[in-house]
């Protein structure tokens, strides 16, 4: 009898170690689980982000377009006195503010407000320089 209690004794502690095995490999598959989860989300939270970026940096490129299409609107009248070249120019004038508030709406959450808060300081003072020149040219 007692070659069988340790023949069954030896195949408790085989069990055991197969047990043990199978939960090791569980517990690790289980761990890179969470890794890969977890760096899965930092990698869209990081494409999200980038891809607002890129929205942000094409609207202000909007902004800066109806800039330099008011300056060739502007330089073309200087230019030849033809009020048909102003187009371009009253064409910027009448989206360059919604082209801006489109700006600020992206730039909220992302603590980018203050440049936009510049180029609304900025961009009136072109235009006035903008403005004042065609006047001028008018007057000849």
């Amino acid at each position: 009898m007692a070659p069988a209690q340790s023949h069954g004794g030896s195949d408790g502690l085989v069990r055991k170690k197969i047990n043990l095995g199978f939960g090791c490999a569980l517990a690790l598959l289980v761990a890179i689980d969470v890794v890969s989860y977890f760096s899965l989300r930092r990698l869209l939270d990081t494409v999200d982000s980038i891809a607002h970026q890129q929205r942000m940096l094409e609207q202000l490129d909007q902004v800066l377009l109806r800039l330099q299409d008011a300056e060739t609107g502007q330089r073309g009248y200087i230019i030849t006195g033809d009020e048909s070249y102003l187009a371009p120019y009253h064409s910027a004038i009448d989206t360059i503010e919604q082209e801006l508030r489109d700006l600020e709406g992206l730039t909220i959450a992302h603590d980018q407000e203050p440049h936009v808060a510049r180029l609304r300081q900025l961009i009136p003072a072109k235009l006035q320089e903008l403005q004042a020149t065609i006047d001028a040219r008018g007057r000849l």
